[in-house]
């Protein structure tokens, strides 16, 4: 489990980890998501010791800067920072800074397979 989160914590676009059986064969026998290392560790707490305590403050190297869209902006324009600033989600705020949401670049999906929905980013 702990080689797994060090993969996913080198690798900002990595969100699953393949498990194989040898790796001259290399056949897929199961994919760790971020989601089961999450499950895993919420589970097992008890192993954390203190550090299951620590504030998330004092964890600065989890997260980063948070960047956030206007809930007014178009889609598009919110796509665009995604890119601009290299992140896959953006927080979507109010006039007041409020968080009204999440914005994310699966969230494209909405486009459909064959971009029939592209009228929606408007």
């Amino acid at each position: 489990v702990l080689s797994v989160i060090e993969l996913l914590a080198k690798e900002p676009h990595l969100h699953r980890v393949p498990v194989v059986d040898t790796l001259s064969q290399r056949n897929l026998k199961n994919l760790i998501t971020q989601s089961t290392v999450l499950s895993h560790i919420v589970k097992h707490m008890q192993t954390l010791g203190p550090r299951a305590k620590k504030p998330i403050s004092m964890c600065k190297s989890f997260y980063k800067d948070v960047y956030t869209c206007n809930e007014k902006d178009t889609a598009l324009s919110a796509f665009k920072k995604m890119c601009s600033v290299n992140v896959s989600g953006l927080a979507i705020v109010d006039d007041n800074g409020r968080l009204k949401g999440a914005l994310s670049t699966r969230d494209i999906r909405v486009l459909g397979k064959d971009m029939h929905f592209f009228w929606r980013l408007n």
